[in-house]
């Protein structure tokens, strides 16, 4: 595998400069705790309606 994803936004994730992650290397994925946390404080609403749910709509338009 040379570590390649076709998708610019998920190698960002995914990949680590980009190459692929080597076992025993840890992938944080800080964007995704916050969005966590946010629907652990505020509900699900925040999911369906409030910024999470605008976020997924910008990136799929």
């Amino acid at each position: 595998m040379d570590g390649s994803i076709p998708e610019p936004d998920l190698a960002a994730i995914f990949l680590d400069e980009g190459e692929a992650f080597q076992v025993g290397e840890r992938l944080v994925q800080e964007e995704l705790a916050l969005s966590l946390s946010a629907i652990a404080r505020s509900g699900a609403s925040v999911f369906y309606q409030g910024r999470i749910a605008h976020a997924i709509v910008q990136v799929e338009t």
